[in-house]
């Protein structure tokens, strides 16, 4: 029984040492939390030329320009919570889990998202709140960090260009 018991204990040991080294290097990691700094995105000037329509964008996280920080979206790999804004008005994406879809409005730099929605099934970690910040969109501007999606005061999602 003691050697079963052993085995067991010295199994789960390996496992989390096994599965501590599988961790992603490739996102912007803050070092002791979610919350960054919003100093740690890097800028590129590159991002201001661009068009939002017809871009592939992909959040970063959620901002806030009262504390100069950001919580990085979770999960973060894959095709997790990205947005393509179509000249017909649609806008495609995906959520922390789901495929959704719905309309856009854009008026000078007014944005506001109609029908935006898909199956909210098993929506992941910053999945929810993602969903529910699209819908309360109320404007853009493209910054050297991305682009913003304003949808509360103070508080923002930024993406970035997936191809670039």
């Amino acid at each position: 029984m003691k050697t079963s018991a052993s085995n067991t204990v010295f199994s789960m040991i390996a496992l989390f040492i096994i599965l501590g080294a599988c961790e992603s290097k490739d996102t912007v990691q803050p070092e002791t939390s979610l919350d960054a700094s919003l100093a740690t995105i890097p800028d590129n000037p590159d991002y201001l030329s661009l068009p939002i329509i017809g871009t592939k964008w992909k959040l970063i996280g959620f901002a806030d320009s009262g504390t100069n920080t950001i919580k990085l979206a979770k999960p973060s790999e894959g095709n997790t919570y990205t947005l393509i804004f179509e000249e017909d008005g649609t806008v495609s994406g995906v959520t922390s889990t789901n495929q959704a879809t719905g309309t856009y409005t854009l008026d000078g730099h007014a944005l506001q998202f109609t029908g935006w929605g898909g199956t909210k099934i098993n929506e992941l970690l910053d999945g929810p709140t993602y969903v529910k910040a699209i819908e309360q969109v109320y404007s853009y501007q493209l910054s050297e960090k991305g682009l913003i999606l304003n949808y509360e005061a103070k508080k923002y999602l930024l993406f970035r260009p997936v191809d670039l």
